[in-house]
């Protein structure tokens, strides 16, 4: 699906009921989504986008103001998805409950590609901020991770048996309250 105007204009809204876009069908990289803002998901996992077992590709979007309970408020992958996620702006989104992992991005058993991606203020009450990985291999590409916050581990970035791969990105700004 591509949206014919700028993601500002062409909104795809979960309005705080539901998971915005889920994808659970082995959906590949011939699905296509571009140039969406895509906002006000809630859900337990992926409030704005949810892969299970699928890989597509998400392209020039806004990925703002989505909640998760547990993992990932803005994008949730798991069970072997390698979605590709590229040129795509990933801010203020928040995986809340008392652990929850991954503000902007969570993935379990996964390998995302992510891309030029710019990840702000995002914010997990567990580990990682921006994005948690845990039994994956990441591939991330010219980001600029920066702003987000956690209440555990990796205010930017978590990474736990996993080999996430940084190349030529920036992680600045991004603060962790480790307690305990």
């Amino acid at each position: 699906i591509r949206a014919t105007d700028t993601p500002e204009d062409t909104i795809l809204n979960g309005e705080g009921l539901r998971r915005v876009l889920h994808f659970a069908n082995n959906e590949q990289s011939n699905t296509i989504i571009e140039g969406f803002m895509i906002t006000g998901g809630q859900a337990e996992t992926g409030g704005g986008v949810y892969c299970y077992s699928s890989s597509p590709l998400i392209k020039d979007c806004l990925i703002v103001d989505n909640t998760a309970d547990v993992a990932g408020g803005g994008i949730h992958c798991e069970w072997y998805s390698s979605p590709v996620i590229n040129g795509c702006d990933i801010n203020n989104n928040a995986a809340g409950g008392t652990s929850g992992r991954g503000g902007g991005i969570a993935c379990i058993v996964s390998s995302p590609v992510i891309n030029t991606c710019q990840l702000f203020n995002n914010i997990a009450s567990g580990d990682g901020g921006a994005a948690s990985f845990l039994n994956c291999s990441p591939n991330m590409i010219n980001c600029v991770i920066s702003e987000n916050s956690a209440g555990s581990d990796g205010g930017g970035l978590y990474s736990q048996d996993s080999s996430l791969i940084l190349d030529n990105c920036t992680v600045t700004y991004n603060t962790a309250s480790m307690e305990g």
